[in-house]
């Protein structure tokens, strides 16, 4: 694990093998300049190369911004077997590319953004004070960041092949959001005890949703997706729960939930069970409490029965009034 702030080298290093100031690649030959070279103390910006294998197997650290701008789609192939740290922000444009290898990063100043073709898992990155952006990999079927621990802003959107995300060691997250993706099916956070704003929207395939410690949040929302699990400690939310469109036939997963502002349940096609069976406190907002609504298969006396527990009044329409309640 490195003690040095990001962007800096560990240690000393000899001045041989250190670029001074900023440098551009757009040919081969600018790659082959970069031999031995393990420092390069300020920004680095691949643009429009016209070559298929961007490989720099000397490069250990950076100390400004780190850009790859593919705008001819040459790229097929990006390795940086020994990058430890990146001091400001990342972006990687490179549809084509296979990301093959960033065994040794460990962290980066401000923004890691990668939008490729696939990409290996990122093993020893701890930290990213921004944004994590997993945006738009054609081919990426499944990621890893085993050490991460925090991270400001995470977004995974629009990956057409993704089916897991796993973040094992992630306690800290603001923003949390994964949108779009259209095979997703499983999700490991199981060390945040204390999340942001969690979103989970338009993963249809996502059954899986491993916040297996998680205590608080601000809000969740679960639009769009297969079920509605993985929530077994869920304790306060200092806003809203809002699950809508899932294909879940039950909310047992939030039966220790006790307080959050408003509850919004609605288009839930086979919910035939609420299970929040913890709620004693809704706060509302301006007067809004919570809405159960356009549940066909839910029976409107359990609604009924939950908005009379928590002693508040809820938009309740759209359920199953013929079915009845023990």
């Amino acid at each position: 694990m490195r003690s040095a702030p990001a962007g800096q080298p560990e240690g000393m290093v000899p001045l041989s093998v250190v670029h001074n100031g900023d440098y551009r690649i757009s040919s081969q030959l600018d790659v082959d300049a970069l031999a031995g070279i393990r420092v390069i103390t300020g920004n680095v910006r691949v643009e429009s190369p016209f070559f298929e294998v961007l490989s720099l197997p000397d490069l250990e650290v950076v100390g400004g911004n780190f850009f790859i701008y593919d705008f001819n789609d040459a790229l097929t192939q990006i390795s940086m077997p020994k990058l430890e740290t990146i001091g400001g922000s990342t972006q990687w444009t490179a549809q084509r590319a296979e990301l093959v290898g960033l065994p040794k990063l460990d962290s980066v100043g401000q923004d890691l953004h990668f939008s490729v073709r696939t990409a290996s898992s990122v093993p020893c990155l701890r930290t990213v004070p921004g944004y994590l952006s997993v945006l738009g990999t054609p081919e990426l079927v499944s990621i890893t960041f085993d050490r991460l621990e925090e991270v400001l802003n995470l977004r995974v959107w629009d990956n057409a092949q993704l089916t897991a995300l796993s973040m094992p060691a992630l306690t800290s997250a603001a923003n949390f959001e994964v949108l779009r993706n259209a095979k997703l099916a499983s999700i490991d956070v199981s060390a945040m005890v204390q999340g942001d704003a969690i979103r989970l929207e338009d993963n249809p395939l996502l059954a899986q949703l491993g916040f297996e410690n998680l205590t608080t949040a601000r809000y969740i929302n679960l639009v769009n997706i297969a079920d509605v699990t993985g929530f077994p400690k869920l304790q306060s939310l200092s806003q809203s729960l809002l699950v809508r469109g899932t294909s879940a036939t039950t909310l047992a997963t939030f039966a220790t939930l006790t307080s959050a502002i408003s509850l919004i349940i609605s288009n839930n096609a086979q919910l035939t069970n609420l299970g929040v069976t913890s709620l004693t406190t809704l706060t509302g907002y301006m007067g809004f409490y919570g809405a159960i609504t356009n549940n066909p298969m839910l029976p409107t006396c359990q609604a009924v029965a939950l908005s009379n527990h928590v002693m508040r009044p809820f938009e309740i329409s759209g359920n199953n009034d013929a079915a009845t309640c023990p």
